[in-house]
């Protein structure tokens, strides 16, 4: 099935999948330092999607730094808490502190 990536390519080691529960969500989220400010629209849009039954697990999900820092996925943690429902999401650990800048760009030219 990967006969199509190139010899050189690496499995990605760091990244799970991970049922995130509401009381998860509120976990990390209780734990992070730095948050981008909430767009309460895009919340209720996940929120709704979730309590729809159409969230579906993709390479696109939450992200933590070496020291434990929120990277992404502050929306869509927020938006487990504001549905009440547990869904699957990709979750990164271990990324470089400083990929923040290139995850958020509010931090691009700092």
């Amino acid at each position: 099935m990967t006969n199509f990536l190139p010899a050189t390519a690496v499995p990605f080691t760091n990244a799970y999948i991970v049922d995130v529960t509401p009381e998860l969500a509120k976990t990390w989220l209780d734990a992070n330092t730095s948050n981008r400010p909430v767009s309460e629209l895009r919340v209720q849009q996940l929120a709704a999607q979730m309590q729809a039954g159409q969230w579906r697990l993709y390479h696109h999900g939450i992200a933590f730094a070496v020291d434990k820092t929120l990277l992404d996925g502050l929306h869509r943690l927020l938006a487990v808490i504001r549905s009440g429902k547990t869904v699957p999401m990709t979750v990164v650990v271990d990324e470089p502190v400083e990929n923040l800048h290139v995850i958020d760009n509010r931090y691009a030219n700092k």
